[in-house]
């Protein structure tokens, strides 16, 4: 992945960090890694008809993901905590092979990328 941006939203205590995702990495499977950052994940995956919501037993094994999106053309998954309040999410826009990562201004998300097994360069 290539990091594109790194921006604040100091009057809503926000930040917003964006990576492209090279045409050699899977934006599904680096989707999917990032179900394990949660106690239990869940995924909306947007598609021209429409959004559809996998429940956290689909987004325990990747080969169950993958087989729950497998007939929709996927436009965009977004990854988040499937019970009680998440400050966390992470969205993938298939389309345009972009990672979104949003969260409170002082989530370290580069420190977290890695420990998940993931690689960026600047």
């Amino acid at each position: 992945m290539i990091l594109i941006s790194d921006r604040s939203l100091e009057y809503k205590n926000r930040r917003l960090v964006n990576f492209y995702i090279e045409p050699d990495e899977d934006a599904l499977e680096t989707a999917f890694v990032f179900t394990s950052a949660f106690r239990q994940a869940a995924a909306i995956v947007y598609s021209p008809c429409g959004e559809h919501r996998l429940p956290g037993c689909m987004c325990e094994r990747f080969e169950d993901f993958k087989e729950a999106i497998g007939g929709i053309r996927a436009t965009g998954i977004e990854i988040g905590e499937s019970k009680g309040a998440a400050n966390v999410y992470f969205s993938v826009n298939t389309d345009e092979n972009e990672l979104e990562c949003a969260g409170p201004i002082d989530f370290d998300f580069y420190s977290l990328i890695v420990g998940l097994g993931l690689n960026y360069k600047i």
